[in-house]
């Protein structure tokens, strides 16, 4: 037997095989006793708690026993299926981020680069206005000034394609020329255009040239013309040409006239013409220091 004393009331609990006996007595020793059974299971020892009190004059205690179970903690839902897996989000969320807009590709612009002072002074040659009756000068290149042969037999290659006679470098002819200085010349012709090279020690130089029959000049050393020769088409800056009337020549500079043969001033040089009538049938320009 167990006694337990609560606020002026005694409580017997007796235990006695599975019947539970509790009984309640006043301060004064007198009441009567009130058994309650109650079923505890034999496997799990029984867990008592003092019911509530009143302020009555009698007071039932209430043992409530229940077997030790194991409980699974609470969730915010119960369901009888498996749990659920929550779903990962998606594009398709509610939640819009907004497009990341990129620059555009970055645009490499290449320039040429800007050489000072302009293009080259090299005159380009357009066309077949090689002969300028101006200065005497062919492709822009005065005669008697130093020249690089090859080179200028190139340029003006990339107008008449290649040269159809080339003499190659051969000994002055003396002793005709030995007043030159020159040691050899040179003779290329493009049909009925030929050009006259001269050189020595101290460089080489372009000396005479001419268009058509080149009895125009005969003050710089020749080889024959080969047999057939065309016309090469080449006309001067002003339009003069083998084939044109003597009054292309109005307004010109002349220096001395006679019914076969025209000279004209240019600048420190002059150009001949040579006339069959009141055609011009060739012209062409050359030294004048040696005779």
């Amino acid at each position: 037997m167990g006694v337990v004393q609560r606020a002026g009331w005694t409580v017997a609990v007796v235990i006695a095989g599975a019947v539970l006996a509790v009984t309640a007595c006043s301060s004064d020793g007198e009441g009567d006793a009130t058994t309650v059974p109650v079923s505890i299971p034999v496997a799990t020892p029984p867990s008592t708690s003092p019911g509530p009190t009143s302020s009555g004059p009698t007071a039932t205690a209430v043992v409530t026993t229940a077997p030790a179970t194991t409980t699974a903690p609470s969730t915010a839902a119960s369901t009888s299926g498996p749990p659920s897996t929550p779903t990962p989000a998606t594009s398709s969320s509610s939640t819009t981020i907004p497009p990341t807009t990129l620059p555009p590709p970055e645009t490499v612009v290449t320039v040429a680069p800007t050489i000072p002072g302009g293009p080259p002074t090299t005159e380009v040659i357009e066309g077949t206005d090689l002969i300028d009756i101006g200065d005497a000068s062919i492709a822009g290149q005065p005669l008697f000034e130093p020249v690089i042969v090859d080179d200028m037999i190139d340029r003006v290659s990339d107008v008449l394609d290649d040269p159809t006679q080339d003499s190659g470098w051969r000994p002055m002819p003396a002793p005709d020329w030995d007043c030159t200085g020159n040691e050899e010349f040179r003779v290329v012709r493009w049909n009925d255009f030929r050009l006259t090279f001269e050189r020595s020690t101290d460089g080489q130089r372009l000396t005479a040239w001419s268009l058509g029959s080149p009895d125009v000049d005969t003050l710089a050393p020749s080889v024959p013309p080969d047999a057939n020769v065309g016309s090469s088409g080449v006309r001067t800056t002003n339009d003069i040409a083998v084939g044109s009337p003597r009054s292309a020549l109005a307004g010109q500079d002349i220096i001395d006239e006679t019914p076969e043969r025209v000279s004209i001033a240019a600048g420190a040089n002059y150009v001949a013409f040579l006339l069959d009538g009141n055609t011009i049938t060739a012209l062409g320009s050359g030294r004048l220091d040696c005779f």
